[in-house]
């Protein structure tokens, strides 16, 4: 395998996958489009809204908690405390659902000024049958697939990432890829 590694999309498990490579003595370029295209074609979106605010409170929660009223968790960052969930399954030129947004302003400071929140909608990868597409590209071993986690790349990005790595070295996978194959769609 190759000391250079080209990891393509970005997020949790790209990200993951290219810290591993590098953390493994290899060199990795980390790619990432602004449109679905390419084999990702499989892949169907569905969206969550973030919101979040610049000013840290002073007392707040110091680990993530689930709002399970509104489905979305509270977890304070550097700068920020940061609402996110809500799924929202649309047409991905439909107009937001500005209610969705609302149910997590329930959930922010009552105090806080409007002027302090910025929303944004975001897009998350997912498959038809609600698996990842893990394992190498069928026109190449050259090329790892790891995408379409949907709601569960957070969860399962460690672990995706790691057997993204056995690959890459040559190793078995610590798991059976089968119900993960890239192609199974075809």
């Amino acid at each position: 395998m190759s000391n250079h590694v080209v990891v393509i999309g970005a997020g949790v498990v790209g990200a993951a996958s290219a810290i591993e490579l590098l953390n493994d003595g290899r060199r990795a370029t980390l790619l990432e489009s602004a449109e679905p295209g390419g084999e990702q074609a499989a892949s169907y979106w569905n969206a969550g809204w973030f919101s979040s605010h610049s000013v840290i409170p002073s007392a707040g929660p110091r680990t993530p908690m689930l709002a399970a009223d509104c489905k979305a968790v509270a977890s304070v960052t550097e700068t920020a405390l940061r609402m996110a969930g809500q799924v929202e399954i649309a047409a991905a030129d439909a107009a937001p659902n500005r209610r969705r947004a609302d149910a997590l302003r329930t959930h922010l400071p009552r105090d806080l000024s409007p002027d302090r929140i910025r929303y944004w909608l975001g897009c998350r990868p997912r498959m038809p049958d609600g698996l990842p597409c893990i394992g190498f590209a069928s026109a190449t071993r050259h090329i790892i697939h790891a995408f379409g986690h949907g709601h569960a790349g957070l969860v399962g990005s460690a672990r995706t990432e790691r057997v993204v790595a056995q690959l890459l070295s040559g190793r078995d996978p610590e798991i059976p890829l089968g119900p993960f194959d890239p192609r199974r769609f075809a």
